[in-house]
């Protein structure tokens, strides 16, 4: 398992000022990632299949992976709990295994981003887009819903909130929480009024 690196935080307004994508958090990052285009001069003789499967892995390894770890609890990530491809799988939070259901990807939106599972390619989500405390935070299918995209805004900690987008506007916004604080395994992750609580905040480090 390749142990992760932290990420140089970027810097957001504090909540009040209006936040941006998530993909954002991470733009920097993926500029340092190289797509494989089409070979140069490749000879007649090549053909569109290969062609196609060349532009398949740059759309592959243009993908950047990463574990969204909790500020307040040291060596744990949010994790789609028992790695389930089903949807309504809770989002807990677990020590870091390097596994790919504690794997995520950005996928940008109209407004705000999807945060898609790697061994699912489902998306984190607020159940039945609800805006109360405690509602819980799921894996589902991608539907391109509002309770299925996030806003970043930086926090203390040098962590950043994770903003449910049909909460909005940001002055009684919400945002995923680890439950209680809780620095157990299976904490569950909720939805709860942003703050600067350490558990409240999360660090993305790439994978």
């Amino acid at each position: 398992m390749t142990n992760p690196t932290s990420c140089r935080s970027a810097t957001f307004g504090p909540l009040r000022k209006p936040g941006r994508t998530v993909a954002t958090i991470v733009a920097g990052l993926v500029l340092g990632v190289t797509p494989v285009g089409i070979v140069p001069g490749a000879a007649a003789t090549e053909t569109a299949g290969r062609a196609a499967d060349q532009v398949s892995t740059a759309e592959a390894e243009a993908v950047v992976y990463f574990y969204i770890r909790p500020v307040h609890a040291s060596g744990k990530c949010l994790t789609v709990h028992q790695a389930s491809q089903a949807n309504n799988a809770d989002i807990r939070q677990y020590d870091c295994k390097g596994q790919q259901n504690q794997q995520f990807r950005m996928r940008s939106g109209t407004i705000g981003s999807e945060i898609v599972a790697r061994h699912s390619q489902r998306c984190i989500t607020v159940h039945q887009s609800s805006k109360a405390n405690g509602t819980p935070i799921k894996q589902f299918e991608c539907l391109g819903q509002r309770n299925q995209h996030f806003l970043a805004n930086a926090g203390l900690a040098g962590g950043t909130n994770i903003v449910a987008v049909h909460t909005l506007p940001l002055r009684g916004a919400k945002c995923l929480n680890v439950k209680a604080a809780s620095k157990a395994n299976n904490a569950h992750i909720i939805l709860w009024p942003c703050s600067d609580a350490p558990n409240s905040l999360f660090k993305f480090v790439r994978v």
